[in-house]
């Protein structure tokens, strides 16, 4: 997900998919093919403006600087999720934890227990918002909220919100009955890194 297809028409629709076949199994190519996939729906949601923040991220976060026989060099060496302390790491957050949250969702893996990625990528968020499981996630916090619908979380991952807070104030409107917004802070907060 590093570009984006030149054209007007495609720009408006879908960002560039990039999709490798240098695969050693099935499962790995599909996992990245449905991880891509979602980001394409997610872009429709946001637009350009918004995707083109966390692709300029990404890419900021994969360049490496060096001291090549020039003075200066640089490669795509680095990590393109980054540290979380990025300008907009809080794109980053978002858009790669719901691509993997519906690639997990498809291939049938299992997202409990799972907190962060490179130390603030929401993983297990999104399954712990949907699901009735009660388990402890971190800081001895237990998930009590159930209930939301993919359709409710992934409308609230639209172009106002860039950050895990202002998605949790977005969905917020959204809390199913019976759920208390003490548990639903709560949940956040196991979330907060």
């Amino acid at each position: 997900m590093m570009g984006m297809w030149p054209n007007a028409v495609s720009q408006a629709l879908i960002p560039d998919v990039a999709i490798g076949i240098n695969f050693g199994n099935r499962d790995d190519q599909d996992e990245l093919s449905y991880h891509e996939l979602a980001h394409t729906g997610h872009f429709s949601q946001v637009g350009f403006d918004w995707w083109s923040d966390l692709i300029d991220q990404e890419v900021a976060n994969s360049i490496e600087f060096g001291n090549g026989p020039d003075g200066i060099t640089f490669t795509f060496n680095g990590d393109p999720w980054g540290q979380g302390n990025e300008p907009n790491a809080g794109h980053v957050a978002l858009a790669e934890s719901w691509a993997d949250n519906v690639m997990t969702d498809i291939m049938g893996i299992a997202q409990e227990g799972d907190v962060f990625v490179n130390g603030y990528i929401p993983m297990g968020l999104y399954e712990d918002l949907e699901d009735n499981m009660q388990d402890i996630i971190r800081l001895g916090i237990r998930d009590r909220i159930t209930g939301y619908t993919r359709e409710e979380m992934f409308n609230s991952l639209n172009v106002n919100v860039t950050t895990l807070n202002e998605y949790q104030q977005d969905l917020q409107g959204e809390l199913p009955a019976g759920n208390t917004l003490i548990d639903y802070n709560d949940l956040f907060t196991a979330y907060t890194p």
